[in-house]
């Protein structure tokens, strides 16, 4: 029965809200569809979404699911040779950026997480410890870093934590000079352009929080396909505040931490 099956859950649940109130001032989730219950039980209140924002990249195999192969494969190479060529209208912006891949971050991500605007949050640091304990460590994980820098100079513009999986890029986490309320979509675009010259069919980036930076990724063709609720409390540890109106900042690094 139902009852029996959601009750373990929900007793569990119970036990660690109850130890997580008492050592932080906000605790959140972004549980499926089935545990979502679960959470609104134990006090969680609903605060958003996390979107998942897509760009393709090579669209044949994604024709390929509603019309003949061989048609998709004909209009798949037309379109991405349209996708191509308005890649390159705003080339003369992104020629103000140099974009490679790295193993890890450096001391550059520390300089740009300082002098960068992070806002009230809620948001988690996001420096090289963070990566090196949330990606690094793991080697599971094979997180490839995409750095952009300054083309004239060693100032790093932003990251973003890739990990591959076949021809599909997703975008772990990312932070750049425009903080936790802006983002430059020249950014997003040499990200699909790097990840187009590396073989990938897609390239994906979950996120929730600024409007800005959603407008952001909307403009360099991103775009939102599917979304998961987001549940958050405050504990007596803070001062209450409207978690719905927050200016929140996550990505799929700061789920299943």
């Amino acid at each position: 029965a139902r009852h029996r099956s959601l009750l373990p859950a929900l007793t569990l649940q119970r036990r660690v809200q109850a130890e997580a109130e008492k050592r932080f001032a906000l605790t959140y989730g972004i549980p499926n569809e089935r545990a979502a219950p679960v959470v609104r039980r134990v006090g969680l209140a609903h605060v958003g979404e996390m979107v998942c924002h897509v760009r393709v990249l090579r669209s044949a195999k994604y024709l390929a699911r509603y019309i003949p192969r061989f048609v998709a494969r004909s209009l798949g190479c037309i379109g991405d040779r349209l996708m191509s060529l308005a890649e390159l209208l705003p080339g003369i912006r992104t020629r103000k950026y140099r974009a490679s891949w790295a193993a890890a971050l450096d001391a550059r991500a520390d300089d740009l997480w300082r002098d960068s605007r992070r806002g009230p949050g809620p948001l988690a640091i996001r420096d090289t410890a963070f990566c090196q304990w949330r990606f690094d460590a793991e080697p599971a994980s094979q997180i490839q870093y995409l750095i952009v820098a300054a083309a004239r100079e060693d100032r790093l513009a932003g990251w973003f934590a890739c990990q591959r999986t076949e021809d599909a890029l997703r975008v772990r986490d990312f932070w750049t000079e425009g903080g936790a309320q802006h983002l430059d979509p020249t950014l997003l675009l040499l990200l699909a352009r790097e990840a187009r010259r590396a073989g990938c069919a897609s390239v994906s980036v979950d996120f929730h929080g600024s409007a800005a930076i959603e407008r952001a990724l909307l403009a360099a063709g991103y775009f939102p396909r599917s979304g998961r609720p987001i549940f958050a409390k405050e504990t007596g540890l803070a001062p209450a505040t409207g978690l719905r109106d927050a200016c929140w900042y996550l990505t799929s690094a700061d789920e299943d931490v």
